[in-house]
């Protein structure tokens, strides 16, 4: 059975950046109001909410008080980062 290319790079992207992440420390929260950690706006990442828009209507981020907006943003913008690092490293075929 093949697995199709596409398939087998967005695993190795997602186990990138978990790995990486994941080996150092553990989740911290970013909204208050909504209990939102960052590992839960990584995953959010990983799974196609590319826009802040996208992680408060998934997430609730920066959608009651707005304090958390510029660490959400943060976070999202370097997920977004690593998953274009990921995508740019050669095949291992």
């Amino acid at each position: 059975m093949d697995i199709p290319l596409l398939t087998i790079v967005i695993i190795r992207i997602y186990y990138q950046i978990e790995i990486n992440f994941h080996s150092h420390r553990t989740a911290m929260y970013v909204c208050l109001c909504n209990a939102v950690t960052d590992t839960q706006i990584r995953h959010a990442v990983l799974g196609g909410a590319a826009r802040m828009r996208d992680l408060s209507n998934c997430l609730g981020v920066a959608a009651d008080c707005g304090k958390c907006a510029c660490a959400a943003n943060a976070i999202r913008r370097e997920t977004l980062l690593q998953i274009e690092e990921a995508q740019s490293l050669p095949d291992a075929a």
